[in-house]
């Protein structure tokens, strides 16, 4: 587990690039515990206008993730079965 040193918290969510209000952020959160999360979705947004290396890193990873957890679709899953 990282130090609490090694924490970044970053509440700016106003750069010219990143075009999500502070409403969208809320609207969309994923809350754990009660406590609201930005969505994976705006997570990627948000990391990639701060574009550091590590945030470049990070958006792979949550492509990969996305990725497994929405495996593409088939043909098979627009086929409609003809009586």
């Amino acid at each position: 587990m990282k130090n609490l040193e090694d924490v970044e918290i970053i509440s700016q969510l106003s750069w010219d690039h990143y075009p999500t209000t502070i409403e969208k952020a809320i609207e969309t959160a994923l809350v754990i515990n009660g406590i609201p999360f930005l969505s994976i979705e705006e997570t990627i947004k948000f990391k990639r206008v701060i574009g550091r290396e590590k945030d470049l890193k990070d958006i792979e990873l949550l492509k990969r993730f996305i990725r497994y957890k929405n495996p593409p679709l088939k043909v098979e899953d627009f086929c409609i079965p003809v009586c």
